[in-house]
């Protein structure tokens, strides 16, 4: 039994150790990325449209697929134009608190949320439509309570 507990903790240790080694990859790898994209993001800011299309490449499948989770499949692709539109008009407002990848998931972010912000302002707009203004009601009857509440409600 005293054989297997060590053997147990021999096999965990490795584990351990090859989990860290490659989290330690992964951060170098990242810390290699950030770097050239703050570089790329350098000469965007210079006016640079290869710098500008290199970001778009490195980043716009990671984009997408947050879009897609957050705003679905239709809206995911014109979101993504938007977020990227952005970056080449505000590339000089990135402060460097995070990644370059992080703040453009943050435009989109607040892109979709514009975008809903808009779908629900449109949204009465076409249920009003959609409705009829007052219900027809036979001459000499009292309104019924469904009347009187779609005529206190009336558009603002």
């Amino acid at each position: 039994p005293l054989d297997d507990i060590e053997t147990i903790n021999t096999e965990l240790a490795i584990s351990d150790l090859t989990m860290l080694e490659k989290r330690v990859d992964r951060l170098r790898k990242t810390a290699k990325s950030s770097k050239e994209d703050a570089e790329l993001l350098a000469a965007v800011c210079e006016g640079s449209e290869r710098a500008f299309n290199r970001l778009i490449d490195r980043h716009q499948q990671a984009v997408r697929n947050f879009l897609r989770g957050v705003a679905g499949p239709n809206e995911a692709d014109d979101i993504a134009q938007e977020t990227f539109l952005a970056l080449w008009r505000n590339a000089r407002a990135f402060r460097g608190g995070s990644s370059i990848r992080s703040w453009l998931f943050s435009i989109a972010w607040r892109k979709t949320k514009g975008a809903q912000r808009g779908w629900f302002r449109r949204r009465p707009t076409i249920a009003r439509l959609e409705r009829p203004l007052r219900p027809a009601r036979s001459p000499g009857t009292t309104p019924t309570t469904s009347t009187i509440r779609l005529t206190r409600r009336r558009p603002r």
